[in-house]
């Protein structure tokens, strides 16, 4: 058998080797309609960004792309977010990566795609930094909020016969705090590069996103078995406890156990919080710029920006 790798571009009828290697390597199961929204934006920007690599028509390896549109100071670009990293263990450590992220880095410099980011995990923080002389330009913070001490969101939510009933409670539960005005995701610092949302990206997200006023505060969140806060809007006079204390009553009135907020360091955001509740590491934000006009360290980043997110 030939052990020659052949490098091939994602495409529709490929999904299913995707799924597949998700499964190999992570054992994580995805639908093909999942991979298939995900990787079709529903802007003008290309569809199926990623590569594998095969050997005997067999996939071994994968790095995906989920391109964007960026703003720095009103100068639009485009940016990608490189996330699906996978290679089979007895690949790993042969080249395998740096052929499969290579070639997604010449597709997006042929289609303009100037600015790369990632959301780098322990493993792959080496392999962006030595194998793609990316820069690690800083570190996610993770916040956990205690609520309930009975996941009953968690239990409910997994049956199916109940399911408009325990959709109608939620919604009661956060009447009182559902944002009326339209929610933006702009970092409040000037200098900033950040990823620009689509005009109705908000109004088409799944029914368990919610954007939430919190004594003043505006906050994406996300309820998935845990709550997941995609977001925050601080306001100028913003007192974080009193925020806090609110948000765990709404998680235990709604059976929450944990809610899980990921701020980046040095952000006015991540300064505040952090002198209410003591974070952990999270992962580091790796990026490389290839417009001199771009800085990666002017590069602001939420929980909601990383690919798993939606």
């Amino acid at each position: 058998m030939s052990t020659e790798i052949t490098i091939i571009k994602l495409s529709e009828s490929r999904l299913a080797d995707l799924a597949k290697l998700f499964k190999l390597v992570f054992n994580v199961e995805h639908s093909i309609e999942y991979l298939k929204r995900k990787y079709t934006p529903s802007n003008s920007l290309p569809s199926y960004s990623g590569f594998f690599a095969y050997i005997n028509s067999e996939p071994i390896a994968f790095c995906g792309g989920i391109p964007c549109n960026m703003s720095f100071n009103d100068y639009a670009f485009k940016g990608m977010q490189f996330c699906d990293t996978m290679t089979l263990h007895n690949w790993s450590g042969k080249g395998v990566f740096h052929k499969v992220s290579k070639a997604l880095e010449q597709y997006a410099l042929n289609h303009n795609i100037v600015f790369h980011y990632a959301f780098l995990n322990e493993h792959s923080y080496w392999a962006y930094k030595k194998k793609l002389d990316w820069e690690i330009i800083g570190n996610m913070r993770r916040y956990t909020i205690k609520g309930s001490n009975i996941p009953w969101y968690k239990f409910f939510s997994k049956i199916k016969s109940i399911e408009h009933w325990h959709n109608s409670y939620v919604q009661k539960k956060l009447a009182n705090h559902l944002l009326i005005s339209t929610y933006e995701n702009k970092p409040i610092t000037k200098n900033t590069c950040y990823i620009v949302k689509e005009d109705n990206f908000f109004n088409n997200l799944p029914s368990n996103h919610y954007f939430l006023d919190i004594d003043g505060n505006s906050i994406w969140l996300k309820l998935k078995n845990e709550g997941h806060l995609g977001a925050i809007n601080f306001t100028s006079n913003t007192n974080v406890p009193k925020f806090l204390k609110t948000l765990k009553q709404a998680l235990k009135e709604l059976g929450i156990q944990k809610l899980y907020i990921q701020l980046l360091e040095g952000t006015p955001n991540q300064i505040l919080m952090e002198k209410s509740i003591q974070s952990l590491d999270s992962w580091h934000i790796g990026a490389k710029s290839f417009d001199d006009r771009i800085s990666t360290k002017n590069i602001h980043l939420v929980y909601g920006d990383i690919d798993t997110f939606i």
